[in-house]
């Protein structure tokens, strides 16, 4: 909950991570398969032990102020965190990539930070929020076509009018689709 010792420990993990990203990792020579704008892409809040929604979205707020003043990487807010609708879907957030964003944060105001500056420095932005629990299961084709995953993605996601709930996309890991 809000202002508990518990508060203060996730934040300050937090904090201390995002710091420590920004330190070791230049997104201008980055390079991956997977969409991202930051060193440290996202931090997501998750209700446990008698936490709340209310409780994550608060932890998440003040987090990432915090992280726009004192390390200077712009935030955004997501799912239940978000200041706007077009924001609860970290899709839409990193829609452009790193490299996207990098020209569009000083011009565009739609995609100006919820905090921190409107420019990125080599350790891009981060995203930060409230959501229930994620389960990630990743499924290797036998085939290095990536042509594949991505259509049967597509197909399955619920962005695409597939299952309710269902986030997926297509990726080459190691020579093989994913």
């Amino acid at each position: 909950a809000p202002g508990t010792q518990m508060e203060y420990r996730a934040s300050a993990g937090a904090f201390a991570a995002i710091a420590k990203a920004a330190e070791l990792i230049d997104l201008d020579r980055h390079k991956g398969e997977h969409p991202r704008i930051g060193a440290t892409d996202v931090v997501p809040f998750i209700p446990l032990r008698g936490a709340t929604t209310g409780d994550c979205v608060a932890i998440a707020r003040r987090l990432g102020e915090r992280v726009g003043r004192e390390l200077n990487i712009p935030v955004y807010l997501y799912e239940a965190a978000a200041t706007r609708p077009d924001r609860e879907n970290l899709a839409n957030i990193r829609k452009g990539e790193y490299e996207g964003l990098k020209t569009e944060i000083e011009s565009n105001p739609a995609r100006r930070p919820d905090f921190g500056p409107t420019r990125l420095g080599k350790a891009g932005a981060t995203v930060i929020g409230a959501r229930q629990f994620l389960v990630a299961y990743n499924i290797y084709l036998d085939t290095p076509d990536v042509s594949i995953a991505k259509d049967i993605a597509k197909k399955i996601r619920t962005s695409s009018g597939g299952l309710p709930g269902v986030q997926a996309s297509g990726f080459d890991v190691g020579g093989k689709a994913q």
